[in-house]
């Protein structure tokens, strides 16, 4: 790399530069004339504790440059890692209806705060810094909180990005089982529109199993049937808060386990609705169980027929086998002892140390060989075992 002080940087070259600078994403709102206003920023930062106060640079050719003035009460949201359509929603300069069917808080009247952001600001414009083709905005900061889970969205690279865990420094070794269940959460899904006892009596046992498996592991049950999603109908996810806190839980989870009683030879609507609400990125790389309920045992196939090659296309780490469950095989009292080696299993493989294969989220996958159950359902597929 050489330094040339005599010849100019072209545009392109310092954007360039500036690209490989990974930052988090924000939108920056306010109301004027009782039209709310608002834009994505990556120029979100910190200036100074006592008093609290940020900065964000605005585009002067930016629509919302010229309504936004001095002491303009505004609204900070730092976007989710799931929230990347809005992060585009709101980016450009032309003079759009951004807000529309948009969920929003208003911690203050006036002051638009995006929902389902980790974290979000409220403050007053006291100082503009003119800078060439931006302007600096100054803000003192009068309320500000955080949730305490949740990724942020990244961009880098005029591209999204999300998080990756690295080694700590000084770090000896890689870190064991017990170490890695404090970082780790499993979310839980009873897809089912009505009570099913067996679908909720294997997601309990399983949660409970994994637990003690990794301690220090976070469980998180969504129960369908307790918490209805609006049917998945064009709008975003980040438009309705109900799917916002189920996609932002599934999307923050390390691992995942989906459990469907069946209905008519296949999966229940209920996990339809879910996975059309789901964005790709929500599942891609992690590791995914299945359990599946019937009232027969003829409908064992579903999940290899029918959830698999689905699962697959969000690129998900599916656990090779499956749980099929009858009444037969758990009731309001437990699961019977095979059932409950088999769902003991499933525990582990959840929340196992990863296989080689875990990291890779496309193409094919080694074939690992299933366990068979032995009895009058011995066709059924169960966990898998290691060969």
């Amino acid at each position: 790399m050489h330094a040339s002080g005599a010849a100019a940087v072209s545009p392109e070259t310092f954007k360039g530069v500036f690209s490989r600078l990974a930052s988090g994403v924000a939108v920056i709102g306010f109301e004027r004339e009782g039209r709310k206003h608002g834009f994505t920023a990556t120029s979100l930062t910190p200036v100074s504790v006592e008093p609290p106060m940020a900065l964000f640079c605005v585009d002067n050719s930016n629509e919302s440059h010229q309504h936004l003035k001095l002491y303009t009460p505004v609204g900070i949201s730092i976007l989710s890692k799931v929230q990347s359509e809005l992060s585009s929603r709101f980016a450009g300069k032309a003079a759009v209806e951004r807000y529309t069917g948009v969920a929003t808080i208003e911690h203050t009247p006036g002051i638009p705060l995006l929902s389902g952001a980790i974290a979000c600001m409220e403050g007053t414009i006291t100082r503009l810094v003119p800078a060439g083709d931006h302007t600096i905005f100054l803000c003192q900061v009068s309320w500000a909180q955080a949730e305490p889970e949740g990724a942020p969205l990244l961009y880098f690279s005029r591209q999204y990005h999300q998080l990756a865990s690295l080694p700590q420094p000084g770090a000896k070794g890689p870190p064991s089982r017990s170490q890695q269940g404090m970082t780790r959460s499993l979310v839980a899904v009873i897809a089912s529109a009505a009570p099913s006892v067996r679908t909720a009596a294997a997601i309990q046992y399983t949660c409970r199993r994994a637990g003690e498996v990794a301690p220090g592991l976070r469980t998180d049950i969504v129960n369908l049937n307790e918490m209805p999603l609006p049917l998945c109908d064009g709008r975003k996810p980040t438009d309705i808060v109900s799917v916002t806190r189920v996609v932002e839980k599934i999307g923050a989870a390390s691992s995942v386990l989906l459990a469907t009683p069946i209905y008519r030879g296949t999966y229940s609507a209920a996990l339809k609705n879910l996975l059309d609400w789901l964005p790709l990125e929500s599942l891609e790389g992690k590791r995914v169980g299945l359990i599946a309920s019937g009232s027969t045992p003829h409908h064992y196939l579903m999940i290899d027929m029918a959830l698999r090659p689905l699962l697959a296309w969000f690129n998900a780490v599916l656990i090779p086998g499956s749980i099929y469950l009858t009444k037969d095989d758990i009731s309001h009292d437990g699961p019977s002892e095979t059932t409950a080696a088999n769902l003991d299993a499933l525990a582990q493989a959840l929340v196992a140390e990863a296989p080689r294969w875990a990291h890779r989220t496309r193409g094919a996958r080694p074939r690992l060989r299933p366990r068979r159950t032995p009895g009058r359902h011995r066709r059924r597929h169960t966990p898998w075992s290691a060969p």
